[in-house]
């Protein structure tokens, strides 16, 4: 399993697709980035995708406090600059000066971070379920009362957060899907846990205490970008996907496709749309062939 190491001495553990052994200099790069809770796995649709990989090293990370990176914990309140601050340091601990973005959920916010904070070495944005620019009142209600909720244990004998919120991430991630069943199963491995107190607090400051961009910050992006979102999204409407597409005024060239029968976790549940949404608007940019 491959590790690198940041200047600030953070251990950050990233995959290749399976078949890749190596970053292949001639190839440019895209970084892949997942959502809360789970690690990089739950991007394998998109690092194995074929069609992609023929164009591109698929550099997948397991950003701070999620998967096997090793990144001290903190009592502090979730921080967006700063984990983007150090996900550019992990490009630059692999000598990678520029590269493409592909981020689901929180993934997206992180990587509309790192394009306010580096706009020459994000050559593109490709999003999947992006949060709107500013969370709803209702919502950081609602993730208030979840979290305390969680300062409790399922009361099982077990280390597991309480059923009722194990049964709204299923409806937030994958609403009717079929593929719901595996969110308690995923979070048996997830640090999402009743013991672990300084996650679950980091997990849900990201939703109820998330700072948004200034109009400025969103100005400063002017690189491709690709919004995507399921039309099944329980938490975020399109309207949301339409609001960030509207912050983005300097941007030339974007696009915003829905993923129809999608729900917040459609880079899973519809990775064959996802995949063919990213490969068709690359291939539109000529940065990859048909």
């Amino acid at each position: 399993m491959p590790y690198i190491k940041t200047s600030d001495d953070l251990t950050f553990h990233y995959a290749l697709p399976s078949f890749q052994a190596s970053i292949d200099p001639q190839k440019p790069t895209m970084l892949l980035l997942h959502p809360r809770i789970f690690d990089l796995h739950v991007l394998d649709p998109q690092l194995n995708c074929e069609r992609l990989s023929k164009g591109f090293n698929l550099l997948a990370v397991d950003h701070h406090w999620h998967g096997l990176t090793k990144v001290p914990m903190d009592s502090d309140l979730y921080d967006f600059k700063r984990v983007a601050k150090d996900l550019l340091a992990v490009m630059d601990a692999l000598k990678i000066a520029q590269f493409h973005l592909f981020g689901v959920q929180v993934g997206a916010i992180l990587g509309l971070r790192m394009a306010t904070m580096a706009p020459n070495r994000i050559l593109s944005l490709l999003l999947c379920s992006t949060p709107p620019p500013q969370e709803s009142p209702q919502n950081v209600q609602t993730y208030r009362a979840m979290r305390e909720v969680c300062r409790d244990s399922a009361g099982d004998g077990t280390d597991s957060i309480p059923q009722e919120i194990v049964n709204a991430g299923k409806w937030i991630y994958f609403g009717s899907h079929k593929d719901a069943e595996l969110f308690p199963i995923w979070l048996k491995t997830s640090n999402l846990k009743a013991s672990n107190q300084e996650y679950v607090e980091k997990f849900f400051s990201s939703l109820y205490a998330r700072e948004p961009m200034s109009d400025a910050e969103w100005a400063s992006i002017t690189c491709p970008v690709l919004l995507m979102h399921g039309d099944d999204d329980r938490v975020y409407p399109l309207d949301d996907v339409h609001a960030n597409n509207a912050k983005l005024v300097n941007v030339s060239f974007k696009q915003v496709k829905i993923v129809k029968g999608a729900p917040m976790f459609a880079s899973w549940t519809h990775s064959a749309a996802v995949n063919t949404y990213l490969c068709d608007f690359l291939q539109e940019l000529g940065v990859l062939k048909g």
